[in-house]
């Protein structure tokens, strides 16, 4: 018997690679002969399983959880869920299609959805747009600057929301489909409050960037980012007194680090001089 190829999205084929893994190819069949005339019933079985089958991954952090999951939900949307069945069931083969980018919405508001999704889940949260606009101060000179820390901001903290190993891979891999399409200089003139250029991208000199500033950013974004976390863990029903006692000394020793460091700072004391000259 032939079968038929059908060409689909780049988010339809990482969808069927992680139900490949966990072998859905057996209850896709039985939804199949039992529910024939269901033609929703597969999208819902696939949701199903990537929503409840999974340790959970955005409802621990209170403040990054919503935005990268919006993101995640996006490309989860994109989902062609009827090739992923047939596909599983062996009706269908699906290849990569040419073309694979959302078509342009005209009547957006924004270059990209990805940039319009991140840039409201930022402005829903009090908490989220400080710190945004802490790095529009810090970096204020050019909005390619500002774009570029955001850029890293996000992207370095993905990895954060995978904080078990049972993480499945599908998570890491729309959320950095969808950062990756972000418009960073225009989420930057959104965070600077200033017009947007349109066209203006992100160039490949801008990502480079001061690499030492960056870091030194990014470092103490980490450490007051542990100064919240394990302050919330120290609250937290699930663990004993002692271990609500252990995390409230990490939060302590993150708040007077990041202090320490902002003295660092100020003095001028931050960098390795003979590192820095050669």
């Amino acid at each position: 018997m032939s079968i038929h190829g059908m060409s689909t999205n780049a988010e339809t084929l990482l969808f069927l690679a992680w139900a490949t893994r966990i072998d859905l190819r057996e209850r896709m069949i039985k939804v199949h002969q039992e529910r024939r005339s269901d033609a929703a019933a597969p999208e819902r079985v696939l949701r199903g399983e990537i929503k409840y089958s999974q340790p959970p991954v955005f409802e621990e952090d209170s403040v990054y959880g919503p935005v990268y999951e919006a993101l995640f939900n996006y490309r989860l949307d994109r989902v062609e869920y009827s090739l992923v069945d047939w596909a599983l069931r062996g009706e269908h083969a699906v290849y990569l299609k040419a073309s694979d980018a959302a078509a342009p919405n005209d009547e957006d508001d924004y270059s990209t959805p990805e940039t319009g999704i991140l840039w409201q889940s930022i402005a829903e949260d009090d908490r989220l747009m400080f710190r945004v606009k802490s790095i529009g101060r810090d970096w204020h000179e050019t909005p390619d600057q500002v774009a570029n820390a955001l850029r890293l901001y996000f992207t370095f903290r993905t990895p954060l929301l995978m904080r078990t190993p049972e993480s499945c891979f599908l998570f890491h891999e729309f959320i950095s489909m969808s950062l990756e399409r972000v418009n960073w200089v225009e989420l930057a003139s959104l965070v600077l409050d200033i017009p947007y250029q349109p066209g203006a991208m992100l160039s490949e000199e801008a990502k480079d960037g001061d690499y030492e500033a960056m870091q030194l950013a990014l470092l103490k974004e980490m450490v007051w980012r542990g100064y919240v976390d394990f302050g919330e863990f120290s609250n937290h029903p699930l663990f004993s007194r002692q271990l609500h006692e252990l995390c409230l000394n990490l939060a302590g020793v993150c708040y007077n680090t990041h202090g320490a460091l902002r003295q660092l700072e100020e003095s001028h004391s931050i960098y390795d001089q003979h590192i820095r000259q050669k």
